[in-house]
């Protein structure tokens, strides 16, 4: 382990290591914006109970399966819709444009279906799943558009 301004850095293979000690993961690259890739990469390799701690997730946090609770939700959401005429019971669910872990089309699919046509917008902004954190204007700016702000 080497360390470096306070935090241990795995030694990685030869193409990834100076990628991931030139963009330290906790003070972003040189443009500012996190390296996502050595942050998945350090969390990985310094944080030995990252995996399992996803893992249990997936098996047993509230993210599979929830078909029943998100149409409960759409309930209440086409209700309270239907006595407001400035959007701002609309649900807006931004997505990275290039997110291979949640893709739009799959979100798009899945709010229509549960929380009704009308009721609810998915939206892109540049970007993969770890979007977030490099795109926080742009965000605001969807959100401001969707409820006419």
């Amino acid at each position: 382990m080497a360390v470096t301004q306070g935090v241990e850095y795995a030694k990685l293979e030869d193409g990834v290591a100076k990628e991931y000690v030139d963009d330290n993961p906790v003070k972003g690259t040189s443009s500012g914006r996190p390296n996502m890739q050595a942050m998945v990469q350090w969390q990985y390799s310094c944080h030995h109970g990252h995996a399992a701690s996803f893992v249990s997730t997936l098996l047993y946090g509230p993210v599979m399966d929830q078909g029943e609770a998100w149409c409960r939700a759409g309930e209440v959401l086409r209700e309270k819709h239907a006595t407001r005429e400035d959007g701002q019971e609309t649900v807006v669910l931004v997505c990275g444009s290039e997110d291979t872990v949640v893709p739009i089309d799959h979100v798009r699919e899945d709010l229509d279906r549960y929380l009704g046509k009308g009721n609810c917008m998915a939206e892109t902004v540049p970007g993969g799943h770890g979007f977030p954190l490099a795109q926080g204007e742009a965000i605001v700016d969807s959100l401001s558009v969707a409820w006419r702000l």
